[in-house]
């Protein structure tokens, strides 16, 4: 067994078309954050989370058009969303990320 994750524009229509292949399929939330693109952004995203009791289960990033972007799955995530937000943290809406 493996495992994959994709970020997909039509996830209703994507999940039609695995299943219909006999790909077991689950959704998954996670947060799109803009971090500064240098080192130590990870670091300062996981830091704060662990402050404030977050789990952070797991974290991919990509760098477009000079913005760093993480995708995280956190526990819990709406208090991850605000903690984040109040740090000033900006967090991506998915017609965002659909627009990168």
């Amino acid at each position: 067994f493996g495992v994959m994750k994709f970020l997909v524009p039509q996830r209703d229509e994507a999940v039609r078309v695995l299943k219909e292949k006999g790909v077991m399929v689950s959704l998954l939330e996670a947060l799109a954050v803009e971090v500064p693109d240098k080192p130590g952004s990870l670091q300062a995203v996981a830091d704060l989370l662990g402050r404030n009791n977050i789990n952070l289960d797991n974290c991919s990033g990509f760098v477009v058009q000079k913005r760093a972007i993480l995708i995280i799955e956190v526990h819990p995530l709406a208090q991850a969303r605000t903690v984040l937000e109040q740090q000033g943290f900006r967090l991506l809406s998915q017609e965002e990320m659909l627009r990168l």
